[in-house]
């Protein structure tokens, strides 16, 4: 999985960009564009109960055995046709499904190390040295933690002369970053993984923001899949997914 740092220089190279567009400026042929409305119609509804039902279900297998199911296009796949009687349409749900499973690894490296960086936010602020700091050094620490946990760094203070901004801390307070960034290790695992190996991981930095909920600046809390909604206008089109 790419840092922030990977994926901001990508884009500086041109090699990630995007183009903003319009459906009536793609679809200029009016049967096609009748055909294509037609089907996110019939996809839409489906997709956001098959992605509730998701998210139910993963949530349902981590807080009791805590293992998590195989999060492949069959499984997204068994979700949308669980939540729908349609007959006919299984070349268009089958093209769904694969856009889910897509969407759900982009949903976990598009969020990944911000919300880690929240719950090391989160951590920091119940330390009584980075409680009395500005919120930009406790970034800055954050970010230093981040680095040093999902990087595989065993000597984290080697970092600390690239953060200019940051002073070596008191003796008991290193002890407690390096406690914490092994922590973070151990729970994690060697990074990058597979999508669905960090759901645990996130499970538990969900749970650790519901408990702070009320609490001034709490975090928001997130859904551990991607939710659909009714403005959805994408799926994946092809002359299959089309076709009928």
């Amino acid at each position: 999985m790419a840092t922030p740092q990977a994926r901001r220089a990508a884009n500086r190279e041109g090699s990630i960009y995007s183009v903003k567009t319009g459906f009536k400026q793609i679809f200029t042929d009016e049967r096609l564009a009748e055909i294509t409305l037609q089907a996110v119609q019939l996809v839409t509804p489906i997709l956001i109960e098959a992605n509730a039902l998701a998210n139910l279900h993963v949530l349902r297998c981590l807080e009791t055995d805590g293992a998590v199911p195989k999060l492949d296009q069959t499984f997204f796949s068994n979700c949308m046709y669980a939540v729908t009687h349609a007959t006919g349409k299984q070349a268009i749900l089958n093209a769904a499904s694969l856009m889910a499973r897509t969407n759900f690894a982009n949903h976990v490296a598009t969020n990944f190390f911000s919300r880690t960086l929240h719950w090391i936010r989160l951590q920091l602020g119940q330390h009584d040295y980075f409680a009395n700091l500005e919120y930009k050094l406790v970034r800055s620490w954050a970010n230093f933690v981040c680095r040093a946990a999902t990087e595989g760094i065993n000597h984290i203070w080697d970092l600390l002369p690239r953060y200019t901004s940051l002073a070596q801390p008191p003796a008991a307070t290193m002890d407690y970053l390096e406690y914490l960034v092994a922590t973070i290790q151990s729970l994690i695992g060697p990074l990058p993984r597979q999508p669905a190996s960090y759901m645990p991981w996130l499970h538990l930095v969900l749970l650790d923001f519901h408990s702070v909920q009320g609490a001034p600046h709490a975090p928001k809390l997130f859904s551990m899949l991607p939710q659909s909604s009714n403005h959805t206008q994408f799926i994946t089109i092809s002359s299959t997914s089309l076709h009928k």
